[in-house]
């Protein structure tokens, strides 16, 4: 089963490892100490990334477990398009 996605209202109060929705479009993580905006679906089949989690420094989809590099947005499949990666602050 695939968890629920979370909401986050302060994304400043994410602890280690945790990812929370902001909207409809974009999640905020804390990875590695830093706050990291990205787009809320996955670009292997779309799934809420809201409801993913956090390993190894990567944000891993939910359904299939597909790792996502927060920094460039990329994963294994260079097939797929990189995940929206949005600039610090981009919070609000």
């Amino acid at each position: 089963t695939v968890p629920r996605p979370r909401s986050v209202d302060d994304p400043a109060t994410l602890a280690e490892g945790q990812i929370g929705a902001l909207d409809d479009t974009r999640c905020a993580a804390r990875i590695d100490g830093r706050l990291v905006v990205f787009g809320r679906r996955c670009p292997h089949e779309h799934a809420d990334l809201a409801a993913g989690y956090v390993q190894g420094g990567r944000v891993h989809c939910p359904r299939h477990d597909y790792p996502i590099d927060p920094t460039s947005g990329r994963g294994p499949c260079e097939t797929l398009a990189p995940l929206a990666i949005y600039p610090e602050g981009s919070t609000a």
